[in-house]
C-alpha cells in the first residue's frame, strides 16, 4: 500500500500501481529494499511486480528478483545505497536507515543450462493454421517457407489452467496488441483470421476443421507460462485428430547456446551472431 515511511520506496509502489511501469534500475533499488531492508520474501516482490507491472516477464522478472537476492548467481546480490539513490535521483531522494549489506538470503546451486529442445519438422506444402500468442505477437516474420496458410487465430490468453497475463494492467495492454495485429492480419492476408480470448483447444479444433486443417503451427515458446498453455493444447488438441507443431526463429536457435549467464558473456558473442548470413 506504499505505507513503509521509505519515502522513495512509498513513491514507487505508488507510481507502480499507478502506471504499470518503474524504470530498470529503480526495480533493482526496490527489490533490494524489499529484501534486505524490509526483509520481506522475494517471491512475493516477484508477484507484487507480476500483478502490477504491464511488461511483467515472467523470466526476467523472476531472476532479476533471485538475482538481487543472491540465489541466481552465486556470491551476487544487489544493495541498494543512499548515495546511489540520490544521485539517480538527481537529490529528489535521499533515504536513511537502509541496510548496509546485503548477504546472499540462502546458499542456492543455479539451474543447470540446457540445451534448447529440438521441434519437429513441418513439412512444406502442409495446409496449416497459424496460432500467434503473446510471447510472440509478430510469429508470421519465422513462419518455414512454403507452407499453405488457410486461417490465423491471435490468442489475447493463455490455457485456464497457467495464469498469463498476471494483472490488469499487462491485460489490457496485450488485448490491445492482439487487436492491433488482427487488424493488420485481416487487411494483408487472404484467409481466415479469428481473436482469440485464450488457447482454447476447443475454439481452436473448430477453426480448423472448418477450415479443413490438421496441423496448427505456432511461435515456440521454450519456457514459462505460454509454453506449458502449448502443452496441454498439443494433448488437448490431439484429441481431436490435430497436431500442434511449433516454429522457431533461426536467431533464436543459434543464440541459445551462448545464454549461460548473464547478459555481458553473451553480448560478446553478439558480433559473431550477426555475421551469420541466415540471421539477418
Amino acid at each position: 500500500a506504499g505505507r513503509t515511511g521509505i519515502e522513495c520506496f512509498d513513491d514507487w509502489v505508488r507510481e507502480l500501481r499507478t502506471s504499470g511501469y518503474l524504470h530498470n534500475h529503480t526495480r533493482m533499488w526496490f527489490a533490494s529494499i524489499w529484501i534486505f531492508t524490509l526483509k520481506l520474501p522475494w517471491v512475493l516482490g516477484a508477484d507484487f511486480f507480476l500483478r502490477y507491472l504491464i511488461d511483467a516477464d515472467p523470466a526476467s522478472n523472476t531472476l532479476s528478483w533471485r538475482w538481487v537476492a543472491g540465489i541466481q548467481t552465486r556470491g551476487k546480490t544487489y544493495l541498494a545505497r543512499p548515495d546511489n539513490i540520490a544521485k539517480y535521483t538527481q537529490g529528489r531522494y535521499q533515504p536513511t536507515d537502509l541496510a548496509t549489506q546485503a548477504p546472499p538470503i540462502r546458499q542456492e546451486a543455479p539451474y543447470p543450462a540446457r540445451p534448447i529442445e529440438p521441434l519437429d519438422p513441418i513439412p512444406k506444402r502442409s495446409r496449416v493454421l497459424v496460432l500467434l500468442h503473446g510471447e510472440d505477437l509478430h510469429g508470421f516474420e519465422a513462419l518455414p517457407a512454403g507452407l499453405d496458410i488457410v486461417g490465423t487465430a491471435v490468442a489475447a490468453g493463455n490455457n485456464h489452467a497457467c495464469r498469463w497475463p498476471f494483472g490488469n494492467k499487462a491485460k489490457v495492454f496485450i488485448h490491445a496488441a492482439v487487436a492491433d495485429v488482427t487488424s493488420q492480419m485481416e487487411s494483408t492476408l487472404r484467409a481466415d483470421v479469428r481473436m482469440i480470448d485464450s488457447l482454447n483447444p476447443h475454439e481452436l479444433a473448430e477453426q480448423a476443421q472448418t477450415l479443413d486443417v490438421q496441423c496448427i503451427v505456432t511461435p515456440d515458446a521454450p519456457v514459462g507460462p505460454i509454453d506449458s498453455g502449448l502443452q496441454l493444447l498439443t494433448h488437448a488438441l490431439d484429441q481431436h485428430g490435430i497436431s500442434l507443431k511449433r516454429f522457431r526463429r533461426a536467431w533464436d536457435h543459434a543464440a541459445w547456446p551462448y545464454a549461460e549467464k548473464g547478459f555481458f558473456p553473451f553480448k560478446k558473442r553478439i558480433p559473431e551472431l550477426l555475421q551469420q548470413a541466415d540471421l539477418v
